[in-house]
């Protein structure tokens, strides 16, 4: 089983990768769909990393889990 940092690192390459599906043949519609699952996609994924990286003292996590959160959500594959 993955940890959330780790799966918020895969989900951003899966959005990476999932831009060369397609390529041009997609309609206008087809692409409008896309952008706003991404857009979805990456509403959840702020919202794990905000969620995971709140101040220390109204955080259960431990120091390593916040490390890693901080991580995954600074030092990643630029998604452009």
């Amino acid at each position: 089983m993955n940890s959330g940092p780790e799966n918020y690192t895969e989900a951003l390459k899966l959005i990476a990768e999932s831009r060369t599906i397609g390529g041009d043949d997609l309609s206008p519609v087809q692409l409008l769909d896309v952008m706003l699952r991404e857009a979805q996609i990456r509403a959840t994924l702020a919202l794990a990393a905000a969620t995971a990286l709140r101040p220390a003292e109204d955080n259960a996590a431990t120091a390593a889990d916040w490390a890693a959160w901080y991580h995954a959500a600074t030092v990643h594959p630029a998604v452009e």
